[in-house]
């Protein structure tokens, strides 16, 4: 009641549903609220907010599992073609579904910028079980069963998809981040 008036195109009605969606009880003080209910009453004002940009910052910390899936999909619904989400986070995990494009920030600055349509068009990741050669492959990570090779997508390259935490492993570590050209 307080906030929303500084909002001039906050839903009283959407903050409600969140709020629901995010099983919070509102008769309860915020102060009296542990982190993860907090964060979950914090983010349903954000998006009640109807702001045309949003800015989240780390915004599943705190959450526990039911309440990360809870909260991809509330998102995802609150987005809108008016609407601008900035997600900045390290639980990049939590977010697989909900960011495109992807921009990595390294010390400073961006070095790396592409969709994920085109990240998936370039790059495959494999699992092997006996060790990669160098050659031909892009990174390589010793996984629990073998490992996780990216390398560069063939004519027939079959694989998984790139998740984010491996580009952003791949990223840092190959030359500033420049993966093929790819700035």
């Amino acid at each position: 009641a307080m906030l929303s008036p500084f909002y001039p195109r906050f839903d009283h009605t959407m903050f409600g549903v969140y709020c629901k969606d995010f099983d919070v009880d509102l008769n309860q003080r915020l102060d009296q609220m542990s982190l993860g209910q907090k964060k979950k009453v914090l983010l349903s004002f954000g998006l009640a907010s109807n702001t045309a940009l949003l800015m989240l910052d780390e915004p599943t910390n705190g959450l526990d599992i039911p309440s990360k899936r809870q909260f991809r999909q509330t998102v995802a619904s609150a987005m809108t073609e008016n609407r601008t989400f900035i997600i900045s986070t390290h639980q990049v995990r939590d977010m697989e579904n909900l960011i495109d494009p992807i921009i990595i920030l390294h010390d400073g600055s961006v070095i790396f910028n592409d969709t994920v349509a085109s990240v998936s068009d370039k790059y495959v990741l494999n699992l092997t079980t006996s060790e990669p050669s160098k050659e031909n492959t892009l990174y390589t990570e010793k996984v629990l069963g073998g490992w996780m090779v990216l390398s560069e997508r063939g004519d027939d390259s079959e694989g998984q998809p790139l998740d984010l935490e491996t580009l952003f492993n791949v990223v840092i570590q190959t030359s500033k981040g420049t993966m093929g050209g790819v700035r």
